[in-house]
């Protein structure tokens, strides 16, 4: 059955504007450390080895610890497994291990057509064989489903594609110098710039396990029913169902719950847990949640 929040804090975990507000408050974080290194904060604070990467290792390894302890319904033992592999290459790739492995990153071509000898070239790939499948698969069960959810604006979905979103931004910034000198756009780019970027791409690689951690709390969260009225709190509440087309000409019943939360008006989307073949059957899932809910509360009306 589909969660309520049961406070405002928990409704704003929930929420799909969590990861964007989550992405804006280190997007802030990034250009105030950016500014204020090495002037005020020393520039070991950025570097390999300091805080910031040592702090984003640490939250890789808490998101699997996370993921493994989680009830996810949907989540099957082997995509737990994926999901773990690919979290924790992420954290091998964040403390360098790849290149400490084979003195270079075995994510680069040269590696493979310069530097690599054969037998390197092997363990390197065996080293990468797991994470390409984990990925491939996470992909193949995942990317339909997600889409769909991405569609509807369900929270852990806008989560995931935030996720995909600062990848490519820390990925981004980390090229920039390079960028501009190779393009002939910049002699050379001055210690102040450098500084900038490097905080922009630290500071957002920091965001991802973060942003990891709050999939997994938002997938949660909009599952869990409370127990009864008084660890609801819900008075004078009203329900309204909407019957939505999916792309696969399939109905999904959509649940908006306006109700009395600690004695303030609040009001929450309940996205759609599965899909039917036909409205009517979508209406019948709706009007059972609605049933249970009036159960526990007998206060309230339908539209």
């Amino acid at each position: 059955m589909p969660s309520i929040p049961l406070s405002p804090a928990v409704s704003g975990l929930s929420s799909g504007n969590a990861s964007l507000v989550l992405a804006a408050i280190f997007a802030l974080l990034a250009l105030i450390v950016g500014l204020l290194t090495p002037a005020v904060m020393p520039a070991v604070f950025l570097d390999e080895g300091g805080p910031v990467e040592n702090g984003t290792i640490f939250l890789y390894l808490a998101s699997v610890a996370c993921v493994v302890m989680t009830r996810m319904p949907g989540l099957s033992k082997t995509d737990k497994v994926a999901l773990c592999i690919v979290l924790l290459s992420l954290a091998a790739r964040e403390a360098d291990l790849h290149k400490a492995m084979f003195g270079i990153s075995i994510l680069k071509a040269r590696f493979y057509n310069r530097h690599g000898s054969i037998e390197q070239i092997v363990m390197a790939v065996v080293t990468l064989l797991p994470v390409v499948l984990s990925i491939l698969w996470l992909i193949r069960r995942g990317a339909r489903p997600w889409w769909n959810a991405l569609v509807s604006r369900r929270a852990p979905a806008l989560t995931l594609m935030t996720f995909l979103v600062i990848i490519v931004l820390a990925k981004a910034f980390d090229r920039t110098p390079v960028t501009l000198v190779s393009t002939g756009l910049m002699a050379s780019v001055p210690a102040t710039v450098s500084t900038l970027l490097q905080s922009f791409e630290e500071i957002f690689e920091l965001l991802l396990p973060l942003l990891v951690m709050l999939a997994v709390i938002q997938s949660v969260l909009i599952r869990t029913t409370p127990v009864s009225p008084l660890d609801a709190g819900a008075r004078d509440w009203s329900v309204r169902v909407h019957i939505r087309r999916n792309r696969q000409n399939r109905y999904e019943p959509h649940i908006e719950l306006e109700a009395k939360w600690g004695g303030n008006l609040q009001s929450c989307m309940i996205p759609p847990t599965t899909d039917f073949d036909t409205p009517e059957a979508g209406t019948a899932h709706a009007l059972e949640w609605v049933a249970a809910w009036q159960r526990l509360n007998e206060q309230g009306r339908l539209e």
